[in-house]
């Protein structure tokens, strides 16, 4: 049966590498996403409010430091 569909080309091989590779950068963006969705649900909501916090005020100092 594959005979039948001839002979592919450099066109078919990059357009199934590139498929291939975004294939491969979703599954990664999810299991990433899951491994984020997991640490949060686990960790106590007190740190993450800590956390934050922390990051607004890191952010706060740096803006003052360039008036």
């Amino acid at each position: 049966m594959l005979a039948s569909l001839g002979r592919p080309t450099r066109d078919d091989a990059g357009q199934a590498l590139t498929e291939y590779a975004i294939l491969l950068a979703l599954v990664a963006g999810l299991n990433w996403l899951e491994g984020v969705t997991h640490t949060i649900t686990q960790a106590p909501l007190t740190a993450v409010l800590v956390g934050t916090a922390v990051v607004v005020v890191g952010f706060a100092f740096r803006g003052l430091g360039r008036r």
